[in-house]
């Protein structure tokens, strides 16, 4: 093998390792770092922030008041259910129909408020729930960017998260971000 040949091949071979070094460099310094990832538990988060136990608080006395209206309604209903097996031997065919038609209609009356205290439930806890749910979502945002955190997710009772180490929880951190919140909201 000549000298020159020599030469061109060491050369090659050098560029060839310094450009896979330089490569190799790169991407080791310039691989992204991990995801910084928390989780806080939903449900104890609503069962210990004051505004959200106040607010269902508040909807389970009103959704308690219309609770009562049905159980009325029902027992109205039971009434004439039990006036037609107790009197209608006695009655007339026409008398008979007209319990009967009497009855069909409370149980219309009876579903159709049901149903539209359950819409007017629904719309309320989204309405009076939404602002808590919002001001926990601006925390979360907040403490997550303060403390460097690239995702932080909600576990729920439904199991959206199947395992995570309880170092990784931020419950606990979240409702004293709340808590000096409202601390500082209060002065």
């Amino acid at each position: 093998m000549s000298l020159r040949r020599y030469r061109v091949t060491w050369t090659v071979r050098l560029a060839g390792g310094f450009f896979t070094l330089a490569l190799l460099t790169t991407v080791v310094c310039e691989r992204p770092k991990p995801p910084r990832l928390g989780y806080v538990d939903s449900a104890e988060l609503l069962n210990k922030f004051e505004r959200a136990v106040r607010v269902r608080a508040e909807l389970q006395t009103t959704t308690g008041r219309w609770q009562a209206q049905v159980k009325l309604l029902e027992q109205e209903l039971a009434g004439l259910r039990q006036r037609y097996i107790d009197e209608s031997p006695a009655m007339s065919a026409n008398q008979q129909k007209a319990l009967r038609d009497q009855i069909v209609q409370r149980e219309q009356d009876y579903t159709q408020v049901v149903q539209e205290l359950n819409t007017k439930a629904a719309r309320m806890e989204i309405e009076k729930m939404q602002p808590v749910y919002d001001e926990i979502n601006t925390i979360l945002r907040e403490y997550g960017k303060r403390h460097g955190y690239d995702m932080i997710l909600g576990a729920t009772p439904a199991g959206n998260i199947v395992y995570a180490d309880t170092a990784s929880n931020l419950t606990d951190d979240i409702l004293g971000a709340i808590a000096r919140r409202q601390q500082s909201q209060r002065r």
